[in-house]
């Protein structure tokens, strides 16, 4: 489907935390902090040698307890060279007690960088 809009598209999922789901918060944000930068990194050599790369637009898509861990990693430093390319942070199916713990959370990052955030809840019933 998003490659419909954008050939160029890429979308990626995490296997950071993949067996390590028990824990701090901050480590597991800094692993996936480590994940995206590496892949990042990778994608801009690449593109510099064969001339160049187009615009970036990054974008993290999270579900649950998945979202703390996605605002741990945007507030790790690997992420501060990459946070201009921030373009979405969609959060899924976010319970009343995370929203009120991510409200009481400073922001100060994603608001310093004009992050477009969207709490989205969605239920099957």
């Amino acid at each position: 489907m998003l490659s419909e809009h954008d050939p160029g598209a890429e979308c990626i999922m995490s296997e950071a935390n993949e067996d390590k789901t028990t824990g701090d918060i901050r480590e597991m944000g800094g692993r996936l902090a480590e994940e995206v930068t590496a892949f990042l990194r990778k994608k801009m050599d690449k593109a510099s040698k064969s001339g160049g790369y187009r615009n970036i637009n990054l974008s993290f898509v999270g579900h649950s307890i998945g979202n703390i861990i996605i605002r741990s990693a945007l507030e790790d430093s690997l992420m501060e060279p990459y946070l201009k390319y921030l373009k979405h942070f969609i959060q899924l199916r976010i319970s009343r007690i995370l929203l009120q713990a991510l409200q009481a959370e400073d922001t100060g990052v994603l608001q310093e960088h004009n992050s477009y955030i969207l709490t989205t809840g969605i239920s099957l019933f």
